[in-house]
């Protein structure tokens, strides 16, 4: 699968060491993986996200998910728990990224991923 977009596109700064607000861990089923995507691919676009989708060879059951504007950034990732993604939801105050912010993506990423048959999503903070 190639990447939705160029990863040179990325430039949401993190911040030295800065950590996620919120933490969403979902266990999708094997064969649901590209629903997954696309459900991730409209929740991109009805939040304004850029979003690259990668599975790097010779790895194919490890994905990540990255999804970055100006004011958040979500980081998408299943190299531990190969059927469980987790889902990091960061902000930038400085561009106007809030708690509040990350906590309505968090919902708005639930609503759409809950489309996807045989999902079990667990938010962790």
């Amino acid at each position: 699968m190639a990447s939705d977009r160029q990863y040179t596109d990325f430039n949401f700064d993190f911040g030295e060491g800065r950590k996620s607000v919120h933490d969403v861990r979902v266990i999708v089923p094997s064969k649901e993986w590209e629903t997954y995507f696309s459900q991730m691919r409209k929740f991109a676009e009805a939040n304004d996200f850029k979003i690259r989708i990668v599975r790097p060879k010779p790895y194919y059951d490890v994905f990540f998910v990255d999804l970055w504007r100006s004011d958040a950034a979500l980081i998408g990732w299943n190299m531990f728990d190969l059927p469980e993604l987790l889902t990091g939801f960061y902000v930038d105050p400085e561009k106007g990224g809030t708690a509040d912010v990350a906590a309505a993506l968090v919902e708005s990423m639930k609503e759409f991923i809950s489309q996807v048959p045989g999902i079990t999503i667990k938010q962790t903070k």
